[in-house]
């Protein structure tokens, strides 16, 4: 048995385990390690066993995996997940990366007062509209040359999420 093998044999047992434990089984270690087999070692009759259905996420705890239908709480999550740790939701709470995005919708574009502002973002000259914001979204810096965010958000689903989100903050 090569060690590349039996390596792999202890790690399936230990994630054999783990899940065991997650799903309030009660097997001991002893008796995983005793039931895993070689994948080469052929049963007694030759017979295929059969196939174990896939576990599904309820077999891990998860109990809801469906993405939210409303845009606006989806758009929230993207906000959480891509853009809170710059940019804040609220007039008034300072970040060091950027400028806050409350009332973004409809505001020219650089109009923040925010200490840090690249000079491209200045002299922009439009107000953030739904095209506007679902370009600058897509690719910065294609969008405004010269500014200093690198976030890019690629799907189009998740941006049009994204754009629901920020049109809601106030």
């Amino acid at each position: 048995m090569s060690v590349r093998f039996s390596f792999a044999l202890v790690a399936l047992s230990a994630f054999s385990l783990a899940l065991a434990a997650a799903a309030g089984g009660h097997a001991s270690a002893a008796d995983q390690l005793a039931q895993a087999k070689p994948a080469d070692a052929q049963p007694a009759d030759s017979a295929a066993p059969a196939a174990q259905p896939a576990p599904s996420p309820k077999d891990y705890g998860v109990t809801d995996t469906a993405r939210p239908s409303d845009p606006v709480l989806m758009g929230g999550f993207i906000f959480r997940q891509r853009c809170a740790v710059c940019h804040s939701k609220k007039e008034g709470e300072k970040l060091a990366y950027g400028p806050h995005l409350a009332g973004i919708y409809g505001r020219e574009v650089g109009s923040t007062g925010w200490f840090r502002q690249s000079n491209a973002l200045t002299e922009a000259g439009f107000r953030w509209d739904e095209a506007k914001l679902d370009s600058f979204l897509q690719d910065p810096k294609k969008a405004i040359p010269g500014v200093k965010t690198d976030v890019v958000v690629r799907f189009k689903r998740s941006r049009t999420a994204l754009i629901a989100y920020l049109k809601s903050l106030k």
